[in-house]
């Protein structure tokens, strides 16, 4: 209740000087870049790794919830039901591949490669954008796979000078290294011909998350506000305006109590509801461009009200499936690779006992509604017309080994048929042969 001209005077002060220091700001006519007023807060891949690893530790001022929740759906979209071996084209049958077959699983049994672990792995290449394998032989523990993590041993790819594809190690801690045949690797982002550049997709929108986290606090602050309005007496003068005031201390008045004043007009103030307008409306933008680079539905953060009705927000939840498919690719290519040096570290060691790289493949199946609805119409109408094998449908059908499959249908139509001979041979032995005979021309169609 008391006076707030020296309060004002210090907002004015603080409001110019900002404004003085954007008219100053010595920014970069080329790049756009100014040292304090920015778009892209963390212009650099360490820069943007390092606050990412923060936020979803939860060790940063902002950002740390919404940094978390992105990573970990990308992740569960991308490793869907964790990877699993089968047959590359190359292995024509599961009986020419059996040994490779059986290294493989038990590799990733004895590894723990479960949905849970490739899931984390996952998480982790959103946070740095790449992920590197690293491979180790133990004669008591045979070959085991670790993720080795950038964020923690900053190690760069190198590769041969007129080839950036063909890695030759990845060096760490100055003089240590690992060899090309002992490490799987692959990146998630960036440009093609920089392999140790992988910018993330949450890297980029970091800026977004923290203003979003800052508009949602101020948004309490102003509710705290609404919920605790200001008495306000507006007086003709300053004399008038003290004498109330030493009044209303003398009574000891408080809101709720009835009070009759003369000379001034009484008002309840709280923050104007523009205000919080504009703070939902910032919300909402960031949200939206979130979404958009991300892949994520705007109601996987919890605005359920922007969805127009239940058939926009169920193609929303295909297009997390679009936007998260090249990632689920490399991470195929990636295990395969794996599975393949897991093999050749094998051969390495037990050349006794050599087995064939190339035969193995790792994929991660993705049951969304609208894949299974293109089986059901599309696939299953080709297959009625002849157009296509049933090994092909079956290929489509994820979480399933086609060779099983395809071995159970021969062994459940060798039964079938053995149940109609038998059938017919019961019918055969039951019936009178003249009486057989006269139903064969009875049946028969006329000439």
């Amino acid at each position: 209740m008391k006076p707030m001209a020296g309060f004002f005077r210090k907002i004015k002060r603080v409001s110019v000087q900002v404004y003085n220091s954007l008219l100053q700001e010595d920014c970069n006519p080329i790049t756009g870049s100014c040292p304090t007023y920015t778009g892209n807060e963390y212009p650099s891949y360490e820069a943007q790794v390092s606050e990412t690893s923060r936020k979803f530790e939860g060790l940063s001022a902002w950002g740390c919830f919404l940094t978390q929740a992105i990573i970990k759906l990308r992740a569960a979209f991308i490793m869907g039901d964790g990877a699993q071996a089968t047959l590359t084209k190359e292995a024509e049958s599961k009986e020419n591949a059996q040994p490779e077959m059986d290294f493989i699983e038990k590799f990733m049994k004895s590894n723990r490669m479960s949905r849970t672990l490739c899931g984390l792995w996952a998480e982790e290449a959103e946070i740095e954008g790449k992920a590197l394998l690293r491979l180790s032989y133990n004669k008591d523990k045979g070959i085991t796979v670790l993720l080795f993590p950038w964020t923690q041993h900053r190690y760069t790819i190198e590769t041969e000078e007129d080839d950036y594809t063909a890695i030759t190690k990845a060096a760490y801690q100055g003089t240590q290294s690992i060899p090309a045949s002992m490490l799987a690797y692959a990146k998630f982002g960036g440009r093609i011909a920089k392999p140790n550049i992988a910018p993330t997709k949450v890297g980029l929108l970091l800026g977004k998350l923290e203003a979003i986290d800052k508009a949602l606090r101020d948004l309490r602050e102003m509710n705290k506000l609404s919920t605790s309005p200001t008495p306000c007496f507006e007086c003709e003068d300053e004399q008038g305006a003290n004498t109330l005031y030493e009044k209303l201390r003398e009574i000891n008045w408080s809101i709720g109590e009835v009070l009759i004043i003369g000379g001034a007009k009484f008002e309840i103030k709280g923050p104007p509801i523009t205000s919080v307008e504009f703070l939902i409306q910032e919300i909402v933008n960031n949200i939206k461009m979130v979404s958009a680079s991300t892949g994520l539905p705007v109601h996987y953060f919890g605005f359920t009200d922007l969805m127009s009705n239940r058939s926009t927000a169920d193609s929303l939840m295909e297009s997390i499936f679009a936007a998260t498919k090249a990632e689920r690719e490399g991470w195929e290519n990636l295990i395969t690779d794996l599975f393949d040096k897991a093999i050749a570290l094998h051969n390495t060691h037990h050349s006794y006992a050599p087995l064939r790289p190339g035969l193995i493949r790792a994929t991660i199946p993705q049951g969304s509604q609208t894949k299974m609805r293109q089986i059901i119409d599309f696939w299953m109408e080709l297959f009625d017309r002849n157009a296509v094998s049933l090994k092909t449908v079956l290929d489509m059908v994820p979480g399933i080994d086609q060779e099983t499959e395809l071995a159970l249908i021969k062994e459940q139509q060798k039964e079938d048929d053995l149940n109609i001979i038998s059938q017919l041979k019961e019918s055969r032995e039951s019936t009178p042969g003249d009486k057989r005979l006269n139903d064969i021309k009875e049946g028969a169609p006329n000439e």
